[in-house]
């Protein structure tokens, strides 16, 4: 390729070939040993990581697996067209891209993007409606004070009636694990050895009798969170043989690694008489707009202020939580000249489904 290495090939409505210094494709003319030619369609270059089809699409791996980049065939153009999805992201990659991985999920499809370090990214990409949404998956440490890291991914194709499901290999305190993610939003907290669990690297189990101990050799000496019978259970530290005890009975568990979501609004340039900047603002309610959602809290100049708060004494043990659905609002009045921001923070074994953050503010004009 004109001096610069190929580093794949795929097949997407015509052979792209993906080179150091551009993207390749075939002329179209039927390929024999005298006719067979290519030429540049894009004159960005590519990674050795290996591309991925998606619809219409190939999404591959930028220059030194800085970026992330999709591209699709245009007939009018007669080539390819494309995009870097990581535009707004370029901070999260620095590490380089090791592997990525497509599924689709129940909220649309979702690129799982492994960096060279062990760092898990998520991209939530909606192409018809233009949205493009990048997340971290920190894992946290394990009990050896060794932070708890991705080694290799890979997805598991689901049926007609199924979802994909991510397929993890993950190192945690000395263990390689074998792990499978999937994203589904379920109308109770019913619990079953199928249902999701808002904990991480958790395990089911079940007891016919009751119980209130179990035996987790996995997480050995580890902080663990759990969900029995419907009810939060208190943080625990597992003994170094896997025990652990609670102070009530349970049939059905799941346990595992505590999962802290946390998002930060970031500060908003309003129109008013031209624009915020340099203004004086005080930041005076946010609105949240949730789906099937239980816990979760808004943190504000070291101020805590409980979302849908699981206070003790307000749910029996056993019985089902009620997801909620609807606008959550929050008076949080912020001193005057306030330049931080809000961040909302989920951190209870409970779904937490946002679709929609409205902030009121009040700016001084003088």
């Amino acid at each position: 390729m004109h001096g610069s290495r190929i580093n794949w090939m795929i097949n997407q409505k015509r052979i792209i070939v993906g080179a150091g210094r551009s993207i390749w494709m075939d002329s179209g003319e039927m390929a024999t040993p005298s006719t067979f030619d290519m030429n540049v369609t894009l004159n960005t270059g590519a990674s050795k990581v290996q591309p991925q089809a998606y619809q219409g699409f190939v999404i591959y791996a930028g220059t030194g697996g800085k970026t992330l980049n999709i591209i699709q065939y245009s007939q009018d153009s007669g080539g390819y067209v494309g995009t870097e999805l990581s535009m707004t992201a370029r901070h999260l990659l620095t590490a380089g891209i090791k592997e990525f991985a497509v599924t689709e999920t129940q909220i649309g499809a979702v690129i799982w993007v492994l960096l060279e370090n062990g760092s898990l990214l998520s991209c939530s990409l909606d192409i018809g409606n233009s949205v493009i949404g990048w997340a971290r998956h920190p894992l946290g440490y394990g009990q050896d004070q060794n932070e708890m890291v991705v080694q290799s991914i890979d997805v598991v194709s689901g049926s007609e009636d199924e979802y994909d499901k991510l397929l993890l290999v993950v190192k945690r305190s000395g263990y390689l694990l074998l792990e499978s993610l999937s994203i589904t939003i379920p109308d109770t907290l019913l619990q079953d050895s199928d249902s999701p669990a808002y904990i991480d690297c958790h395990s089911y189990h079940y007891s016919a009798s009751g119980t209130d101990s179990l035996n987790v050799p996995y997480l050995g000496g580890e902080t663990v969170d759990a969900i029995a019978d419907q009810a939060v259970l208190p943080v625990r530290v597992v003994s170094p043989s896997g025990d652990v005890v609670y102070d009530r009975t349970f049939m059905r568990i799941n346990i595992g690694f505590p999962i802290e979501a946390k998002l930060t609004i970031l500060r908003p340039e309003l129109p008013s008489n031209g624009t915020s900047i340099g203004k004086r603002r005080q930041y005076l309610s946010v609105t949240l707009r949730i789906h099937k959602t239980l816990g979760g809290k808004l943190q504000i100049e070291g101020r805590t202020i409980p979302i849908l708060s699981l206070t003790p004494g307000e749910y029996e043990y056993g019985t089902t939580l009620e997801l909620v659905t609807g606008d959550i609002k929050a008076e949080v009045s912020s001193s005057v000249d306030y330049e931080g921001s809000v961040t909302l923070v989920s951190e209870e074994p409970l779904p937490f489904n946002l679709l929609a953050i409205i902030t009121k503010y009040g700016l001084v004009e003088v």
